[in-house]
């Protein structure tokens, strides 16, 4: 590992060229951030080169070996958190790797000599299929991301599932806040949502409908999952029991939602959080129900100013939700779908969690 190269002043490289991803050399390939073995940071691969631009010249760091990154820039790992990998010059011919929560420079570092190269999520992950094999205070392998390979969206709060799709590790929450055109269910005025720990998911009781969901993600860059993303995503989480909370939250006699990662084992092998109980998650899937026959205009959504639908009857049209609700015992599991509720329903146990194709 060292110091391969620096330009001069005088000769500067073209610095828009040298700021894309594809100026960095991966030394996995398509890749050159990983887990660690411990889980308590992140490895770069050898093979990688990463060019840094202090201000005035641009370096271009070799990495000849395999570098385990674990020091923080300050405190210690929170659970629940992101946090970001950076490259500082720091002078010396190596640089110096620092991990940080701030989301633009380590302590002590400006834009003008660090470069964020990746980051991960700090928190929990699911081992196997017995329900209690589950690890907290840990890297989460699978959202760990790098400058090339990452989502298209900000990665904060995801984790990679397969066929190059990224997804919320918890159901969506409030960012910014929401507000209607027309009341509730009518398309979004302002908001935005996120994928976050220890935060009371959006449902309709903040008036939101499936089609809300749609646009709620479009702001994030982001969008909602398919059945076969969501049965990926929700595979191996445990099903919910009727009499208890041990495994989601699912208690019969539940009133009301939960905060996200409430619940220990109430996560997937892929590391997914709350698929199972909680709150049902609108997909982006439709369906026409064939029990009425009367086909003609229909309007729903009288007022909202969003047009009418041809169906056989006034409910004729719905949307796939999944995983279950609070007390929906143990009917809540990884293959849970309902298809009783129209997109236009404003219904308080239906959020939903988004996903992103990778860039």
């Amino acid at each position: 590992m060292g110091l391969l190269w620096q330009n001069s002043s005088q000769y500067p490289l073209n610095a828009d060229f040298l700021s894309r991803p594809h100026d960095i050399r991966a030394g996995g390939g398509d890749h050159y951030l990983e887990p660690n073995s411990q889980l308590n940071g992140v490895k770069l691969l050898a093979g990688t080169i990463i060019p840094l631009f202090n201000g005035s010249v641009w370096k271009v760091y070799e990495f000849t070996s395999d570098v385990n990154i674990t020091t923080l820039d300050t405190g210690s790992f929170q659970f629940g958190k992101d946090y970001y990998v950076y490259l500082c010059d720091d002078g010396s011919a190596s640089g110096l790797l620092l991990i940080s929560l701030n989301s633009t420079a380590p302590s002590g570092y400006n834009a003008n000599n660090s470069r964020k190269i990746g980051g991960f999520h700090f928190g929990r992950k699911r081992n196997s299929f017995t329900p209690s094999d589950v690890t907290n205070n840990v890297v989460v392998p699978n959202s760990v991301w790098d400058l090339v390979r990452r989502p298209r969206c900000s990665p904060e709060g995801m984790v990679y599932i397969c066929g190059g799709v990224w997804v919320d590790i918890y159901l969506v929450s409030v960012n910014e806040a929401i507000t209607f055109t027309a009341g509730n269910g009518s398309p979004l005025a302002s908001g935005t949502g996120k994928s976050t720990y220890n935060s009371i998911p959006l449902t309709g009781t903040e008036g939101l409908c499936g089609y809300n969901f749609i646009e709620l993600a479009c702001r994030s860059g982001k969008r909602l999952l398919t059945y076969a993303e969501w049965l990926r995503a929700a595979y191996g989480s445990p099903q919910g029991n009727s009499s208890d909370n041990l495994n989601a939250w699912t208690a019969t006699s539940n009133t009301g939602r939960q905060v996200t990662g409430y619940v220990e084992r109430a996560i997937s092998l892929m590391n997914v959080i709350d698929c199972v109980g909680n709150v049902y998650e609108w997909l982006d899937e439709f369906s026409i129900r064939q029990d009425g026959t009367s086909w003609g205009w229909r309007n729903p959504m009288s007022g909202q100013g969003v047009g009418q639908l041809w169906l056989p009857y006034d409910f004729g049209l719905v949307q796939l939700i999944c995983g279950g609700y609070w007390r929906d015992g143990a009917y809540a599991g990884s293959r849970t779908v309902n298809l009783s509720h129209c997109p236009w329903s404003v219904v308080t146990g239906i959020g939903s969690r988004f996903a992103c194709d990778s860039l």
